[in-house]
């Protein structure tokens, strides 16, 4: 599964990675993601996530950070939005998000977890999926290492949700295989492989898409 993980929160990002063959794509709010890219609050992104909205044919998810406490009156007003599922760190997550079952819940899981929390938080009923965010600050868009594989191996194998990968770290197509094996179900693909211009983003997103249906056609029956 390819999610196409938005640089901005803008139409032309979005429909770029859904021509461009993604399953669906993630907006962002109250998040600082680095490389001078920050995400404000819904009074200030809810028009641009609308406007969206309203031609995408693909599912859309929301990923929440922690640069403002989330109140449950602003979740509410996000869950009224229409999106598929939300996505936050699971410590950064509250419990009338995890409670609300209109939306499903795509857990992230950062470095400092211990994998008896990753394996208890994949067997919550509400729990989707779990992100394996694991790359420190100091790794972003650095090489994809052994120690990084061993890591994603170990959350693949304790967790009973399926375990998508962030390209937190400079994922190659060549990487795609290597991931697979290790038990990942899908790739977030963000601007620290596709760059920060829409036509570098379809670029990516169609190599990266192109090379997962080749995987998906090999395994057919």
């Amino acid at each position: 599964m390819l999610f196409g993980d938005l640089h901005l929160n803008s139409r032309d990002f979005a429909v770029a990675c859904e021509e461009s063959g993604a399953d669906c794509v993630i907006f962002h709010l109250n998040q600082d993601v680095g490389g001078g890219v920050r995400f404000a609050g819904l009074e200030i992104e809810e028009d641009s996530i609308r406007d969206s909205l309203s031609v995408l044919k693909i599912p859309a998810g929301i990923s929440i950070g922690d640069t403002r406490i989330m109140l449950e009156e602003d979740w509410q007003a996000i869950a009224r939005m229409g999106f598929s599922f939300v996505n936050m760190l699971a410590h950064q997550l509250p419990s009338f998000i995890w409670e609300d079952s209109t939306m499903e819940k795509i857990v992230s899981v950062g470095p400092g977890y211990i994998l008896e929390q990753v394996k208890t938080l994949s067997e919550f009923d509400s729990v989707s999926a779990v992100v394996a965010a694991l790359t420190p600050n100091q790794g972003i868009g650095l090489p994809f290492t052994m120690l990084d594989g061993t890591t994603l191996k170990l959350v693949t194998r304790l967790s009973s949700k399926p375990v998508f990968v962030p390209t937190q770290r400079d994922i190659r197509l060549q990487d795609l295989k290597l991931l697979r094996e290790l038990g990942c179900s899908g790739l977030l693909a963000t601007s620290t492989v596709y760059g920060q211009s829409v036509d570098s983003c379809k670029e990516k997103i169609t190599q990266f898409s192109t090379e997962i249906s080749s995987f998906s056609q090999m395994v057919s029956p």
